[in-house]
């Protein structure tokens, strides 16, 4: 597994960082660097599945691989449809009137406490209308509320809303 030096070195440089900032840097680095990828573990668990069958059902390989075959297709149905509600709710969340509203929406919070009840809440409604417009427009508000927290300098911990 290769690993991009120039993304982890520059993190744990940083001066003015406490102890628990740098051990947490420190942590972070180290899972970014030598965390396998998901593919890896989906493939793992696909052999582990496959070896499974060939010891307690005594079906032979190519037994296996047929049905293997016909159940990841038979996912593509319920595949589909959950793109369809990320994507609609991605869209729905970007127009441009959305966004406005999410731009101006943000403006209410005095200090951190609010803006966090403020992204739960926004989360929670617009989960009522439709869960994929729901997990975009979170994100977008909570990212949008950082962006507007480190600027004025507002503390906030919004880590609870990233579904």
């Amino acid at each position: 597994m290769k690993s991009n030096p120039e993304s982890h070195s520059s993190r744990t440089t940083e001066p003015n960082l406490t102890p628990v900032q740098r051990f947490g840097e420190v942590i972070a680095d180290r899972v970014e660097r030598w965390m396998p990828s998901p593919f890896l573990f989906a493939i793992l668990l696909t052999y582990v599945a496959a070896i499974a069958a060939l010891i307690s059902e005594g079906v032979s390989v190519p037994e296996i691989a047929r049905s293997w075959y016909g159940g990841f297709w038979s996912l593509l149905q319920f595949a589909m449809q959950m793109v369809l509600i990320l994507v609609t709710g991605c869209v729905v969340a970007y127009h441009p009137r959305v966004r406005a509203g999410i731009l101006r929406l943000i403006r209410i919070p005095k200090n951190g406490r609010q803006a966090v009840v403020l992204v739960g809440l926004g989360s929670m409604l617009t989960g009522w209308v439709s869960w994929g417009l729901g997990l975009i427009f979170g994100a977008i508000l909570a990212r949008e509320m950082g962006k507007l927290a480190a600027k004025d300098g507002m503390a906030l911990c919004i880590i609870p809303f990233w579904q």
